[in-house]
């Protein structure tokens, strides 16, 4: 009477815990050396196609930037230059009309044309007079060492001829780096080869 039925319920085994015998599922097999650096191999090759087409990309990014580049040195270089010629045809116009006045003006002074000198001497132009009175001031016709002219003394300047030299040295310049920039753009456009021919190759 004092004995309690056992308890179907805690005795009753779950269907899902039971396992038939010969179902476990057999123990994983380790890997083969070769299986191991075959896997090796695929993930290292994984990479360095990632690496590629990284490198590619910038290659191709690079190649055409330095491509821009270049263009727009060689069109500054370009530009440059035509203002350089502008500047100095207008600079050998300039020194062409101080040589003809300045001859006029010495021939009215040999012939003692007073008048005539002075109206010569008013149209000289600015640049030109710090010149002319700087080589009055060393006695021309009695000093046998004194330049022929004005022209040849330090005092005369063109501003114009001096701005084509600066442009022609600025076209230079920008020419060289428009040739740098071609240059660059060549490396990299045969590195972005390079790297398209590595990429099918490990493709």
């Amino acid at each position: 009477m004092g004995e309690h039925p056992p308890d179907l319920e805690q005795e009753a085994s779950n269907p899902a815990d039971q396992v038939p015998k010969g179902s476990e599922k057999p123990p994983r097999e380790p890997l083969l050396r070769q299986e191991l650096l075959d896997r090796w191999i695929e993930i290292v090759s994984a990479i360095l196609l990632a690496l590629v087409a990284v490198a590619t990309a910038w290659s191709g990014y690079q190649s055409t930037r330095w491509n821009h580049e270049q263009a727009t040195k060689y069109l500054q270089a370009s530009a440059a230059r035509v203002e350089a010629t502008r500047a100095s045809t207008q600079s050998g116009q300039l020194r062409l009309y101080d040589v003809i006045l300045f001859n006029n003006w010495l021939n009215t002074y040999s012939n003692q044309q007073a008048e005539l000198t002075k109206i010569y001497e008013k149209r000289f132009r600015d640049e030109f007079c710090p010149a002319f009175d700087a080589w009055l001031a060393i006695h021309p016709f009695s000093n046998p060492d004194a330049p022929p002219g004005p022209l040849f003394m330090p005092e005369h300047h063109n501003l114009l001829e001096d701005q084509a030299a600066k442009l022609e040295q600025d076209a230079e310049q920008f020419f060289a780096a428009g040739r740098t920039a071609t240059q660059n753009s060549d490396d990299y456009l045969l590195n972005h080869d390079n790297h398209h021919y590595e990429n099918s190759t490990y493709g």
